[in-house]
C-alpha cells in the first residue's frame, strides 16, 4: 500500500514538471516571436 502512494505521487510531480517544462517552453516561443516581430 505505501509503495502505491510512493507511485502515485511520484506520477503526481511527474506529471507537474512535465506541465511546467511545456509553460517554460510555450513562454520562451511567446517571447521569441514578440521580439521578432519588433
Amino acid at each position: 500500500f505505501y509503495h502505491l502512494m510512493l507511485d502515485y505521487h511520484i506520477g503526481q510531480a511527474s506529471i507537474t514538471l512535465s506541465l511546467a517544462s511545456y509553460l517554460i517552453t510555450l513562454l520562451h516561443v511567446i517571447l521569441l516571436l514578440t521580439f521578432l516581430h519588433l
